[in-house]
């Protein structure tokens, strides 16, 4: 088994401060789901935890639980972390223990090879990376995958894309498809596939909520480049760098251009600092075309 990259968060109570740092159900969740994957990492049983929700309260005996299996890892692997206290009803409460059950989840996550940096109390995932294996479609069509990914809860929205440096067959594949990504529960993302079922594995991205920017361009009908596939590029004025971006029909875009749009397959092929390039995967546009990118800066966690 390989570790995936989990997100561990940092409670410092300063800045941000016992104002912001609310540690939720998801975040004892999440904790207990990390120590899980990270047990078996290890080679040890995991722990059945009492899966909470917003109605439920903060319970001494699984946070003891918790803290137990942490220490439990860490003398398994032969790692020092800081000792864990006995939780008992009417003990108080503080960032500075979430802080210690998040520093040492990390401290034998990174011991066992797992990569990736802590994320801050008040920052949220906004886009996680997955693949969508060609032999994992289940169903008789519309496929599905379900995909596991953490700090996801129901209730929120997502957005399924291909991520930019994905290969030509690879976006074909995926144009063809039409992929659509629904948040099922916890940790739960089903992609389907509502047209053709993809024969390649296919690199996405899963942003969860809105983008962050949204921005209108043109594109010319002179301005591609190449014998076909066909290529153009975009500047981004209103942000340095990005990080993820899907190209579709704006507010401006006419009729006719949203179809030549669909008819010639824009996908978003390249991110070069504020550039974007826009790919034609199937024909080259005829006319000129208005267009929106919903894109994030590359500030955003992941």
């Amino acid at each position: 088994m390989t570790l995936p990259q989990l997100m561990i968060r940092r409670w410092d109570g300063v800045g941000y401060g016992d104002k912001e740092e609310f540690f939720t159900f998801g975040d004892m969740n999440r904790c207990e789901y990390n120590a899980n994957l990270i047990a078996q990492e290890a080679g040890m049983p995991t722990v059945e935890f009492i899966e909470t929700t917003r109605a439920s309260q903060f319970r001494f005996d699984e946070m003891q639980k918790l803290e137990n299996l942490i220490a439990a890892i860490a003398s398994e692997i032969g790692v020092s972390i800081s000792p864990a206290p006995v939780w008992f009803a009417g003990r108080s409460v503080s960032y500075v223990d979430f802080e210690r059950v998040e520093a040492n989840t990390y401290t034998v996550y990174q011991a066992l090879g797992g990569v990736g940096d802590r994320v801050e109390s008040h920052q949220f995932l906004v886009t996680a990376h997955a693949t969508l294996f060609a032999n994992e479609w289940q169903g008789n069509g519309p496929y599905y995958i379900d995909l596991t990914m953490p700090a996801i809860h129901p209730g929120r929205d997502a957005i399924a894309y291909v991520d930019h440096n994905a290969s030509f067959s690879q976006h074909v594949a995926a144009v063809n498809a039409i992929l659509r990504a629904q948040i099922l529960g916890e940790r739960t993302v089903r992609v389907t596939a509502l047209s053709l079922r993809p024969e390649v594995n296919i690199p996405i991205k899963v942003t969860v909520g809105m983008m962050e920017m949204s921005t209108d361009i043109t594109l010319s009908a002179a301005g591609w480049s190449g014998s076909g596939p066909y290529t153009q590029e975009v500047t981004l004025s209103d942000v340095e760098s990005v990080a993820d971006a899907i190209v579709g029909p704006c507010d401006s875009t006419t009729n006719a251009q949203a179809i030549e749009i669909a008819r010639c397959g824009l996908v978003v092929t390249g991110l070069t600092g504020n550039k974007v390039e826009i790919t034609a995967l199937f024909a080259e546009p005829s006319i000129d075309l208005k267009a929106g990118i919903l894109h994030n800066h590359d500030e955003v966690e992941e």
